[in-house]
């Protein structure tokens, strides 16, 4: 089960970050042949001075 976590300066809309989060369980959906159910996707917002 593959999970991605993605960590990027706030700024961003919570629709923004869903499509983010759509097309890459897509990406990797269709590169590994796998079920779209064993994909997750995380997006956390971490303040540039960290």
């Amino acid at each position: 089960m593959p999970h991605v976590a993605i960590t990027m300066i706030p700024g961003r809309d919570e629709e923004t970050k869903l499509a983010l989060a759509k097309k890459t369980q897509e990406f990797l959906v269709g590169e590994l042949g796998i079920d779209p159910k064993f994909v997750s996707v995380s997006i956390q917002d971490i303040p540039m001075e960290d």
